[in-house]
């Protein structure tokens, strides 16, 4: 598209003119699907991709300032928005793996108490057994008797 026809849709779409808007969309989508195919997006996120920036590019009309080309402000916003799509899946998928291993280790430690919990409770039984034992000697050699 020429220099001269986007200046001229830019600032229709920056008065709300949705005939300006929807030109842009036909002109420039087929262009930026392309671009995104040939950097490996899947298609889902390439109509995810192209929705959020031909949204973004209609919700901030009024303040968007294109300084080069459309077509070239355009591929900066839609690799822009590829690069936090992927950011955001690379961090779901640690936030994913980080939360089974933190499932992981606290089933683990859950056990790990419970074992130790039972050994405790063994040897508390063991030790209070050889105390009241201990005790009841105690008394028996010094000729005392128990008091309960």
């Amino acid at each position: 598209m020429e220099r001269e026809k986007e200046q001229q849709l830019m600032m229709l779409l920056k008065g709300g003119d949705e005939d300006a808007f929807a030109i842009i969309y036909r002109e420039y989508k087929p262009l930026l699907q392309q671009f995104l195919r040939r950097q490996g997006e899947r298609e889902e996120d390439i109509e995810d991709i192209l929705q959020e920036v031909f949204i973004s590019l209609w919700n901030n009309r009024d303040k968007r300032k294109v300084t080069d080309s459309l077509i070239g402000y355009l591929i900066r916003a839609v690799r822009y928005r590829s690069y936090t799509l992927f950011q955001r899946t690379q961090t779901n998928s640690k936030g994913h793996v980080l939360y089974e291993h933190k499932k992981e280790a606290l089933a683990t430690d859950a056990q790990t108490r419970r074992e130790l919990f039972e050994w405790l409770q063994q040897h508390l039984n063991l030790v209070a057994d050889d105390i009241e034992k201990t005790v009841f000697k105690a008394f028996y050699e010094n000729g005392e008797k128990r008091k309960d």
